[in-house]
């Protein structure tokens, strides 16, 4: 009988999601329930506060955890699983889960803005100096993860500062093969950083559009670096030469009328072949389960629709919004992370091919390191998968 009942629902699914123009592609949808045990859970970390991401640095050993409300910053052998340190970086600001380690092993955040004076956790720091505490023109800000102190700021600003049109950001990609880092600012600015000189290197601007509400909602590097892609608020991804700052071509990635239907996460295979994308909703669309979508690069076509059909059992209501993506390295396994919990899927031009799934409520972020480990944040928690 349960069988019976799942494969009526599922078949339910697969009408109603055909009906809408969607294209499912998933091997294993019988197995949905009984998924094989791909991925062992190591180690659990109970962070007590709320966690906003996670990253390793380039060889896989030390594991950061951003929390607290992105107000501290944690750090773990991956060999030993021994805390090497923690800190607070600045009182509150909700930091998204923008985090990552630059090519030099130092930590990059988005920067407070500010008056900091009061709090004496940073007395005697720049974040108190008088020419700071005022103007809200830092970017991103770099960290020395060993001793907990803060490193510069990007981009280097000089004081007073020649251009005061510089905002704080808390959403930015990091490049380490070409030294970039790209972050959005309010609405359709995009700033691109040297990560070494610390210099500001080209200023993008989304064009506007007289149809929609038209903002940046994500971006990234391709894996060779050179080129950025923002997503858009209403579906677009736009395609950027980094070091020229030029618009190569644009995809039109989601098309739903009467939603507001922003590409957010945007992410690259290690290969570069594949391109996922989140869909973030900010609209209500109850017959519309698809939650991802990925792509082929070369070709911009769309491979694969992935639908999150443990959400939709039952009233088949507004999917669970993806939060973050992570691709294996040098395979084609996704994994995504959504309201709902954790699902792995391997990806070919023939669609999404269901492989696991499990259930951690508020996967927030989860990242691969170069070792194959597969760091989750859910809800106050960070799980270690190998």
């Amino acid at each position: 009988m349960r069988y019976a009942v799942r494969s009526a629902v599922l078949t339910f699914l697969f009408f109603a999601t055909a009906c809408h123009g969607t294209v499912v592609q998933n091997a294993k949808l019988a197995e949905f329930y009984d998924e094989p045990q791909v991925l062992h859970e190591i180690k659990r970390f109970d962070m007590t506060a709320s966690v906003n991401a996670v990253a390793w640095n380039d060889d896989g050993t030390v594991l950061a955890a951003l929390s607290n409300y992105g107000g501290t910053i944690t750090t773990w052998s991956a060999l030993s699983w021994q805390r090497i340190k923690q800190f607070m970086r600045y009182a509150g600001g909700y930091s998204n889960n923008s985090f990552d380690f630059l090519s030099d092993g130092s930590l990059l955040t988005a920067a407070p803005g500010g008056d900091y004076s009061k709090d004496a956790r940073y007395a005697n720091t720049t974040l108190t100096a008088p020419k700071y505490s005022s103007l809200q023109i830092f970017s991103l800000i770099e960290w020395d993860w060993r001793t907990g102190q803060h490193k510069r700021y990007l981009p280097n600003l000089s004081y007073p500062p020649k251009d005061l049109s510089v905002k704080i950001t808390d959403q930015f990609a990091v490049s380490a093969v070409t030294h970039r880092v790209a972050g959005i600012r309010p609405m359709r600015n995009i700033f691109i950083y040297d990560s070494l000189s610390g210099n500001l290197t080209q200023r993008i601007k989304i064009p506007m559009l007289k149809t929609s509400p038209h903002f940046a909602s994500s971006l990234a590097f391709t894996p060779d670096g050179k080129t950025l892609v923002v997503g858009t608020s209403d579906g677009l991804a736009y395609f950027y030469t980094v070091d020229s700052g030029l618009l190569v071509r644009s995809i039109r990635i989601y098309s739903d009328s009467g939603n507001s239907l922003a590409c957010d996460p945007i992410s690259f295979s290690s290969d570069g072949k594949y391109m996922a994308v989140g869909r973030y909703r900010t609209g209500f669309n109850r017959f519309g389960p698809v939650t991802a979508t990925v792509w082929n690069v070369n070709s911009g076509e769309q491979v694969a629709s992935i639908v999150d059909f443990e959400q939709h059992t039952e009233l088949m209501d507004t999917p669970p919004t993806v939060r973050a993506f992570a691709w294996k390295p040098h395979t084609n396994v996704l994994a995504i992370g959504d309201d709902s919990g954790l699902s792995l899927w391997a990806i070919d031009n023939n669609g999404a091919h269901y492989i696991f799934n499990r259930n951690l409520p508020h996967t927030f972020d989860l990242r691969y390191s170069s070792k194959g480990s597969l760091a989750v944040v859910h809800e106050n928690y960070i799980s270690i998968f190998n």
